[in-house]
């Protein structure tokens, strides 16, 4: 009976806490999207035939994009923002991108999937899709961060012995469970009930860089 009581409370917690926080706008479905854009070099000899760029990102925008120079010292690789885009074969060693597809959107399991082939802007300008800072209610940890509206796996969290269903971005691995106070009571719980703490955008590269922290999660 104690068991039972246990569960029907964790239940109504989150319940509760999805009710609430989708009523207010901070984790809603339709938002948990990214826009990019699609994009392949020309040179024939170049292997970077499919690489995609986050909106509003341009790699097609200007002459400068066209030396050398300019790639090397503002183009970076999502998934090492420290690390330059490999040159291209061409005789001047510059891609030549021509877009294929701008606008598009992904969700974040697309771009996890894909985060090899993500070129980010030094000076970039502030991304279409905004990104959120949560805090879980029962713990108190923060600097969990997310894509707008993305929810970190509360929606899917049925299975309450399971640790949120949240996956780091930069290596796929899930979130850790949840040890806060409530949680010693139902020893069996693991799950955190996040909250939005904070929200706004990040260029390109910054966004990079916060993933390469290991601070980026994901819902699927």
């Amino acid at each position: 009976m104690k068991k039972l009581q246990q569960v029907t409370y964790i239940v109504f917690l989150f319940a509760f806490a999805m009710v609430f926080l989708t009523g207010t706008g901070a984790f809603a479905a339709d938002k948990k999207v990214v826009q990019c854009s699609r994009y392949s070099c020309k040179f024939n000899g170049c292997d970077m035939k499919e690489v995609y760029t986050f909106a509003p990102d341009d790699i097609t925008a200007n002459n400068n994009n066209f030396k050398v120079n300019y790639q090397q010292n503002e183009w970076f690789m999502f998934f090492d923002p420290g690390k330059p885009i490999k040159k291209c074969k061409s005789p001047n060693e510059a891609h030549f991108f021509e877009l294929k597809e701008r606008g598009f959107k992904f969700t974040p399991a697309d771009v996890f999937n894909r985060r090899d082939k993500f070129i980010v802007l030094k000076s970039g300008n502030a991304l279409n899709t905004s990104v959120q800072e949560v805090k879980c209610i029962l713990c108190g940890k923060s600097d969990f961060w997310s894509f707008k509206g993305d929810d970190m796996g509360m929606s899917s969290t049925i299975i309450l012995d399971s640790k949120s269903f949240a996956w780091n971005m930069k290596n796929g691995s899930q979130i850790d469970e949840c040890n806060g106070l409530l949680m010693m009571k139902f020893p069996n719980s693991k799950a955190h009930i996040f909250k939005e703490n904070t929200a706004g955008t990040r260029n390109s590269i910054d966004f990079a860089k916060m993933v390469s922290n290991s601070k980026f999660y994901y819902s699927k």
